[in-house]
């Protein structure tokens, strides 16, 4: 920690059928969040969805599936502990949502 800014180099979380990786920093002072890394899920993409949308995602379970995990997506958790935005990026193109 230097300035009130913890730098996590290696930040691991988990819950029953995904698992969070990331690294970034997160002001403590400002409540700032820069962090980056990936989201690991058990399921396919495919599986994530429900209806139709499901069986016209089912091309893709092979892109999005790496090292033993039926999905792996790059995420973003950048603004603040107040106001996070969370972002995936897909096929070079990056979706955001605020809470």
């Amino acid at each position: 920690m230097q300035n009130g800014v913890i730098q996590f180099r290696q930040l691991q979380f988990g819950v029953e059928g995904a698992s969070v990786d990331l690294t970034g920093t997160y002001d403590l002072l400002k409540g700032g969040l820069d962090l980056a890394g990936h989201l690991s899920l058990e399921a396919k993409l495919s599986q994530i969805v429900t209806g139709p949308k499901g069986a016209l995602l089912k091309p893709l379970d092979p892109l999005f599936s790496k090292k033993g995990h039926g999905t792996v997506l790059p995420i973003r958790i950048t603004g603040t502990r107040d106001n996070p935005i969370f972002g995936v990026s897909v096929f070079h193109k990056t979706f955001d949502r605020h809470l």
